[in-house]
């Protein structure tokens, strides 16, 4: 830790309120000792208080590292399933022209070994199958999104609940200075009245 200015001004307003020097104690005696204690565990006290709320602070900080981290996680991993689903796609569009064209060609060298046979027609169950997996693929797609979606309105959420603390936090700090602040005034009023 280092002694800062705030340090300073925090001591010289404890020696202002205790005053060790002044009344009937003399330098080195108990009663003058006892001012100096109590000034000293003032200090203790506010410093205590500054540690908590820079220990509140970080812990608020190292919170939203990880939501941010996990934002960029849940976005790289959005891009990927995105790539994926546009190659899937890609692949159903391209499957039925394949085999068009394998059945175009297969009913080509078909003609010319057994020209007396009638063409079979295929059935509906390939195409049922297709749109099968197909709607299968949609639906899980549709629910990564819902899931994808409550995890971006958790983080929000958590994001918020940060920046309400930190603005708690320091609504708190300016209140116990304020307090601080008045019960020097509060003192140095006394003493002028003395």
């Amino acid at each position: 830790m280092c002694w800062t200015e705030e340090h300073d001004k925090g001591l010289v307003r404890e020696i202002i309120a205790h005053t060790p020097f002044d009344g009937p104690t003399k330098k080195g005696t108990p009663a003058q000792g006892a001012k100096w204690n109590a000034v000293i565990n003032k200090l203790l006290q506010i410093i205590e208080t500054i540690f908590q709320e820079l220990e509140k602070g970080l812990e608020i900080l190292v919170e939203w590292e990880d939501a941010t981290d996990f934002e960029q996680k849940q976005t790289a991993a959005q891009k990927k399933r995105a790539r994926e689903e546009k190659m899937n796609a890609e692949e159903v569009r391209n499957r039925p022209m394949e085999s068009r064209g394998a059945n175009k060609r297969q009913g080509e060298e078909g003609a010319e070994n057994s020209k007396g046979l009638k063409k079979r027609r295929s059935s509906g169950a390939d195409t049922l199958e297709h749109l099968k997996e197909r709607n299968e693929r949609i639906d899980a797609i549709k629910h990564e999104e819902i899931e994808l979606r409550r995890e971006e309105l958790r983080l929000q959420a958590a994001q918020q609940e940060a920046a309400i603390q930190q603005q708690q936090l320091q609504l708190e700090a300016q209140q116990r200075q304020f307090q601080q602040f008045q019960t020097m005034m509060l003192s140095i009023t006394s003493k002028h009245k003395e």
